[in-house]
């Protein structure tokens, strides 16, 4: 599981910090690094590595790499929407 995503001085995302069978570990990256952990991990993995609404980072004394006033806000609970097919008798 990812837990942080860390960066170079120049704001660029080399590392992702990762917890599996109880041993951390980072795994590097040298071109892109994709996120891709869903509605709710993607946006949480950003805030926490410092990409996210200001405010908010500054408030849990996360350092701010990015100012993203969008990330994890907007968040809808979806309808569940159930179809079953009824057997004709």
């Amino acid at each position: 599981m990812a837990s942080k995503i860390i960066f170079d001085n120049t704001t660029t995302a080399r590392q992702v910090l990762v917890k599996s069978g109880g041993l951390n570990f980072a795994l590097s990256a040298r071109k892109e690094i994709i996120i891709s952990g869903g509605v709710a991990q993607s946006p949480q993995l950003l805030m926490v590595s410092g990409i996210g609404p200001k405010e908010t980072l500054n408030r849990y004394n996360i350092s701010v790499i990015a100012d993203r006033p969008g990330v994890g806000q907007n968040m809808w609970d979806n309808p569940l929407i159930s179809m079953h097919k009824v057997a004709a008798s």
